[in-house]
């Protein structure tokens, strides 16, 4: 059996696959880039990925960037399409140029296929569109047997937390790009979010798992902190097709 993989091998596939030259610093305070941050986060993607029986053979990349071309790169016979803005490598099957917050519009419709594997990450937090819509209108998308992986940020870790205790907003501004987090969720609310969409949750995990070069005191907490799920930073979910909500009269 196939060891999972590292962050240590997110970075060597990045360098391998000359994505470090499209890195890019996130803010003026943090140590990482943004390859760095989220290498955790993506060898835990892969290995969700990889653990997926059957075997998929076509995937949907809901905001196409760095994880498209890890996931090719790891699955090089996944047939992958992708939905949204963003960076588009060369070996994607078909793009679709599409606002996901245009869900809500029932004529609006990105022409999707049928797939094995939807991949939904670090995007919901961006839309303005209740996520039940967005989710509701991508579950036809989905073969029988297939699933969606979310991946989201925990807006009750313990880091906003103490930031709020501290009198200081732990959330985005909204600014011009429009590029920030409109709203973060909790796992509770994932969960009820995916039941109103018509998901059945299959699995929901929470993991300290964006940062490498953590300060001592932050890594510290993580530890002592790691026996309550609750305060951790992200949260990886893996849905299915459930029942399909009623519909409203």
């Amino acid at each position: 059996m196939t060891r999972p993989l590292t962050h240590r091998d997110i970075l060597s596939m990045a360098d391998n696959l000359g994505l470090r030259r499209h890195d890019f610093p996130l803010h003026p305070t943090s140590r990482d880039t943004y390859l760095e941050c989220h290498a955790k986060r993506y060898a835990h993607l892969l290995n969700t990925v990889a653990a997926r029986t059957p075997t998929p053979r076509t995937a949907l990349d809901i905001g196409p960037g760095f994880q498209t071309t890890l996931l090719h790169a790891a699955s090089p016979a996944l047939a992958i399409d992708t939905l949204g803005g963003g960076f588009v490598p060369a070996f994607v099957r078909r793009h679709h140029e599409f606002d996901l917050n245009d869900f809500h519009h029932a004529d609006r419709d990105p022409g999707l296929a049928r797939y094995d594997l939807i991949i939904f990450c670090e995007v919901i937090e961006h839309l303005y569109t209740t996520p039940e819509t967005v989710l509701a209108r991508l579950r036809p998308h989905l073969h029988p047997g297939g699933a969606l992986i979310v991946q989201t940020p925990n807006a009750v870790q313990w880091r906003h937390r103490v930031r709020m205790a501290l009198g200081r907003n732990p959330y985005d501004r909204i600014i011009a790009s429009r590029m920030g987090h409109y709203r973060e969720y909790t796992a509770p609310e994932l969960r009820e979010i995916a039941t109103a969409a018509g998901f059945a949750v299959h699995s929901l995990e929470l993991r300290n798992y964006f940062g490498l070069r953590k300060r001592r005191t932050t890594a510290l907490i993580d530890r002592l902190l790691w026996p309550i799920p609750a305060l951790r930073a992200g949260i990886t979910a893996v849905l299915t097709p459930g029942t399909a909500p009623p519909q409203a009269p």
